[in-house]
């Protein structure tokens, strides 16, 4: 601008700002441009997994009977979709910094040649500020109030997605009822949304109309100041370029500051969930890997679900010795699984106690006792995106692999001889939405999941329903094999079926969560009460079918 204005033509004179000027443009718009591209990308890749595993491991800590809560599980929901806005707090930290020093320095200058300027527009940038957090609070509060309507709605979307859901909704003809009430709720959630939107693009775009006539009057001071010849037409576009880096960087500003506003409450989603504590307390007391079966003892319990005002045991006493194999029967809802859930310590018990070798369940360390038990629960777990092996080598997962002890628990489950036939034989992946993957059968499946347990040998071995999908034959087998694998192991087994609990120890009858009968298959049969009356009609049922 000083040589232009000179009557030096030297044009060789400007080689040094030309220079500088190229400099600057490569070093920082090029290099250190590149290098802080590169950093923000790395840091958002790293970051959101680090951020995945941290969610994941902490939800994990927080135990069954805490996740269960509604409450907690809308939390959850919602925390996962703000997680990865985690990452703008820091983007966006660096991006206030840059608009403060942008306000500073341009408000200096204005103060310099129009200082009534910078309180107006302050002022104005202020007034703008207060409706667009007034908006945000109302779309956040429309988000949080609908997240169980929400959740509901991901339900059936995934019901939707899923082959083996979709094959009985498209039989029974449910996926358009479905789909409409998908559809029929984000109509109205959107038309909430629209709703906020449309009034809030109303209030903006008046104070952008506001907004310009601001920036008007500022530019009126520069006008004036050039027509009293008080500034050059360079002063002036200087001035004027002052004013509109100083209106940008302060609306900025203040929009970075309302980005921290809309960012709060999501942050305080996450810390409430980070905060969260087990429903269930972990114990003190360590217990060791136990050499010889466990013994339980039910002393007195009384215990309802939370949320619940029904009490599903009262007063309930059981008595399990170490080594004894046990069969629980009943109607449904009569409290078998809930039993082995109190077991497992997957809920806290509201009066009385549970031991173990003679110690309070609740004071054991939850890790240690887990170590010394193996369940397998009605709902088993099928790791589809796994290999049959691992589906297996999952009942001891930390522990060395053994193939001898993979295929040996697999042929006790009568499972080995339909893996051996898979392509890929143990290496298969059990999914058939994954190239080279078989889907096995309901049955199949349960089949591996029992030979998971084979696999884990645990002191306290646990089966609900263990072959509710299995067929008769393989079912025998099955039995005789735990009664035998098993012989050295404390074992309760629940079942509909009681053919296949005739060889247990002792027979317990539970009827709405009280104990009614308990002996021996041929105690109950000749006693002549529920169990025997149960048998009967089981064993008819199967001569009819023959």
């Amino acid at each position: 601008m000083f040589l232009a204005q000179t009557q030096d033509t030297d044009f060789k004179k400007l080689f040094p700002y030309f220079g500088i000027l190229i400099a600057y443009a490569v070093i920082f718009e090029g290099i250190l441009g590149g290098i802080y591209s590169y950093c923000r990308r790395f840091f958002r890749v790293k970051s959101s997994f680090e951020l995945d595993k941290l969610l994941y491991r902490h939800i994990n800590t927080l135990g069954i009977q805490t996740l269960e809560n509604p409450h907690i599980a809308n939390l959850i929901q919602r925390s996962q979709q703000w997680l990865y806005d985690t990452l703008e707090v820091f983007m966006e930290s660096v991006n206030l910094v840059t608009q403060v020093v942008r306000s500073v320095i341009s408000g200096g200058v204005i103060v310099m040649f129009a200082p009534t300027i910078v309180p107006i527009f302050l002022i104005f940038k202020f007034i703008t500020f207060i409706p667009e957090r007034y908006f945000n609070r109302l779309s956040f509060n429309w988000y949080v109030d609908n997240s169980e309507e929400r959740r509901k709605r991901s339900w059936i979307v995934g019901y939707l997605s899923d082959p083996r859901q979709l094959q009985e909704i498209n039989i029974v003809g449910a996926f358009k009822y479905l789909s409409q009430k998908i559809i029929d709720f984000y109509q109205w959630y959107h038309r909430g949304i629209l709703h906020i939107v449309t009034k809030r693009e109303i209030v903006r775009s008046l104070l952008n109309i506001l907004g310009d006539i601001v920036i008007l009057v500022g530019y009126s001071f520069v006008f004036m100041a050039l027509m009293v010849k008080r500034i050059t037409v360079g002063i002036a576009t200087f001035q004027m370029s002052a004013i509109d880096n100083f209106s940008g960087a302060v609306g900025n500003l203040l929009g970075s500051i309302g980005v921290f506003n809309d960012l709060s409450p999501k942050m305080t989603d996450l810390i409430e969930l980070m905060q969260l504590k087990p429903a269930v307390p972990d114990g003190t007391v360590v217990l060791p890997r136990l050499q010889k079966p466990p013994s339980i003892d039910f002393k007195n319990i009384s215990f309802r679900y939370p949320n619940s005002d029904i009490n599903i045991f009262e007063n309930l006493d059981l008595s399990i010795q170490n080594g004894e194999k046990i069969a629980i029967v009943g109607e449904n809802g009569a409290g078998k699984t809930t039993l082995i859930k109190l077991i497992a310590r997957l809920y806290s018990i509201q009066h009385g106690e549970i031991l173990i070798n003679g110690t309070n369940l609740s004071g054991l360390k939850i890790d240690d006792w887990y170590k010394n038990i193996g369940i397998l629960f009605q709902d088993f777990n099928g790791y589809v995106s796994l290999t049959a092996r691992e589906n297996i080598l999952l009942g001891k997962p930390m522990q060395p692999t053994s193939e001898e002890r993979i295929i040996e628990a697999a042929k006790q489950a009568d499972a080995h001889e339909f893996i051996s036939r898979f392509k890929h034989g143990y290496d298969e992946i059990l999914s058939e939405r994954f190239k080279n993957g078989t889907r096995p059968s309901t049955g199949q499946w349960q089949k591996i999941a029992i030979a998971r347990m084979f696999y884990r040998d645990a002191p306290l071995l646990i089966f609900d329903e263990p072959t509710a999908s299995i067929d008769a034959v393989s079912e025998y087998k099955i039995f005789n094999r735990i009664y035998e694998f098993f012989k050295n192991k404390t074992v309760i087994i629940v079942s509909h079926r009681f053919s296949t609990v005739r060889n247990a120890d002792r027979i317990i009858v539970l009827s709405h969560g009280k104990i009614i009968e308990q002996g021996t298959h041929n105690a109950l049969i000749k006693r002549g009460g529920t169990y025997a009356n149960a048998f009967t009609l089981q064993a008819e049922g199967y001569q009819a079918e023959k």
